[in-house]
């Protein structure tokens, strides 16, 4: 899936073989809203239209534009990969909370803070294990 940002918003791409046009959707706001055009040109007109319209009438309705997260994401993964992360985690002497938000970071720093309120709220995660907990498990083991 290809991407598009104008204002701080980004736009989902796909193209739909059987309708022989390209779509696309704002992401990252609590409402659904579409765009397409034929080729290009027309698709980054439609984009810039919808989120300008989508601005407005938020405006006119009195709210925010961009959605809020709350920081919590349940996941569920296999148990092998949760035991790899649990062991890099251990490693790197960090909570497995705080590698994988680290590791998600990383995997989505090209996509920057668009949201106003991401810059204002520091991150909520867990904070590093001390070392001393981690030597303590690795002399339990051994």
């Amino acid at each position: 899936m290809d991407a598009m940002e104008y204002k701080g918003f980004r736009g989902a791409v796909r193209f739909s073989a059987e309708d022989r046009v390209l779509h696309g959707r704002i992401l990252g706001i609590d409402d659904v809203v579409n765009f397409e055009g034929a080729n290009v040109d027309e698709l980054e007109s439609a984009f810039r239209e919808a989120v300008d319209d989508y601005i407005a009438t938020c405006e006119k309705l009195g709210r925010k534009p961009a959605r809020s997260y709350s920081g919590r994401i349940p996941l569920r993964i296999d148990p092998t990969l949760h035991r790899r992360v649990a062991i890099a985690a251990d490693a790197d002497a960090k909570s497995v909370n705080s590698w994988i938000a680290d590791a998600l970071t990383s995997a989505t720093s090209e996509l920057g803070d668009s949201d106003e309120e991401a810059n204002a709220k520091p991150s909520k995660s867990a904070p590093p294990r001390k070392d001393s907990r981690s030597r303590s498990r690795r002399r339990k083991r051994a």
